[in-house]
């Protein structure tokens, strides 16, 4: 994973009300939501399992900093 918090994991939960309510909480609170999206795509790319994974791999890291691109104001 790319992050901490880069997924949900449902078997942290001990039924699916508590899932159910983070995915509540989240759908509340826009900051909270926006830290699923912050990765540190530095450490990311120096795993080993990321340096051997096939393009499709490579795909997702692309299109994930593309996306960090997008999210950071233009520089003046």
């Amino acid at each position: 994973m790319p992050g901490p918090l880069s997924v949900i994991r449902a078997d942290d939960f001990a039924d699916a009300a508590s899932l159910g309510a983070k995915l509540l909480e989240l759908l509340a609170d826009t900051d909270a939501y926006e830290r699923y999206h912050i990765w540190d795509l530095a450490e990311f790319r120096r795993r080993a399992t990321v340096a051997q994974c096939p393009w499709q791999c490579r795909l997702c890291e692309w299109l994930a900093h593309r996306q960090q691109q997008q999210q950071q104001p233009p520089s003046t």
